[in-house]
């Protein structure tokens, strides 16, 4: 338990700390008599000096012993709020505004039962059976597939929720996958491979379909994750290895992809990376005429006034953007 500093019968303003209450707080007495509980960093910031009564706008109403609907005000904790007994005999610390106005007229149990009056104890909706009201308008369901849910009382209705969400994941499953392995680790490998070289909204799409890098046949199909699937498992494949290509120009084929730790795979990754770079470029102005030929990308990215690492000119090769430091750049033949 954290040690708390010791203010007990230290002065704040008006304040004087009597006792810790715990929560970094300490229940103080104004020297109006009333007391009332402050965060002890108000307290030493000098934030806080009284029960509030220091407000000018403060009037104070004594409201002990009188009722609000189910509430009793039975003691004036400090800031216009007053520590009221409920019917139920619950404690409930409520702004005296709210009381005096009919706005606060119990602990919340008149609202509790209010919403228990619709009791569908026992009934189904779906795949679901309402067993307990667990209060603010919320049921305790059983759901078909063995499953227990909270539900709001609103959303236990025709055309409301059916199910504890395990039909809205089967529906998902049917309808999307016709084979098993759906929302594993090596399912999503499969789908994003495909994306990365199919789809030129991927942000990866660039580097790889954008570049010529394509998914085999036997792998490309809405129904070709078995086959990949199959592949990985009598390939080496594991949980924490990743799919990577031995010729990083070549596609994702059976007899160009392995199985490889991250640290393989950077290096593979890196090496490719470092001869794209040192291929000639050429610059080009507005009607793709040559302006001028470099036998690099980091001497094209300094003779634009940029450092040799700048990646602007590597962005367009890329497909990733059109211009880079305000010319066209290419590949040079």
């Amino acid at each position: 338990m954290a040690k708390h500093e010791n203010l007990t019968g230290q002065r704040f303003g008006k304040l004087t700390a009597v006792e810790y209450v715990g929560n970094s707080k300490w229940r103080c007495v104004c020297d109006c008599g009333v007391e009332c509980v402050k965060k002890t960093y108000y307290l030493k910031k000098g934030v806080s000096k009284d029960c509030g009564c220091g407000n000018p706008n403060y009037e104070y109403q004594d409201l002990t012993g009188q009722c609000f609907g189910k509430l009793t005000a039975t003691k004036y904790i400090g800031h216009s709020t007053w520590r009221c007994l409920c019917l139920c005999g619950a404690t409930v610390d409520v702004k005296a505004y709210r009381l005096t106005s009919g706005k606060t007229v119990s602990c919340g149990c008149a609202d509790k039962r209010k919403g228990a009056k619709r009791n569908i104890a026992g009934k189904r909706f779906g795949h679901l059976i309402a067993i307990k009201y667990l209060g603010h308008s919320k049921w305790l369901c059983r759901c078909d597939c063995g499953n227990e849910c909270v539900k709001r009382s609103d959303a236990l209705s025709p055309g409301g929720v059916d199910s504890c969400g395990c039909e809205t994941q089967d529906k998902r499953t049917r309808g999307i996958t016709r084979h098993n392995g759906y929302n594993t680790r090596l399912y999503r490998i499969w789908g994003n491979m495909k994306q990365r070289c199919n789809n030129p909204n991927n942000g990866a799409y660039g580097r790889y379909g954008g570049r010529g890098i394509y998914v085999c046949r036997q792998w490309n199909g809405d129904r070709s994750f078995p086959a990949f699937r199959d592949w990985a498992l009598a390939n080496g494949y594991r949980d924490d290895l990743s799919i990577d290509r031995i010729d990083n120009n070549g596609p994702y084929a059976p007899w160009n992809c392995r199985w490889v730790n991250a640290s393989v795979q950077i290096s593979n990754r890196n090496h490719y990376e470092r001869k794209e770079i040192q291929k000639p470029v050429e610059a080009l102005d507005a009607d793709g005429n040559v302006i001028k030929r470099f036998k690099c990308v980091g001497d094209a990215s300094v003779w634009a006034g940029k450092k040799r690492t700048a990646s602007g000119i590597s962005m367009v090769l890329a497909g990733k953007q059109q211009i880079a430091y305000g010319y066209r750049w290419r590949r040079a033949e």
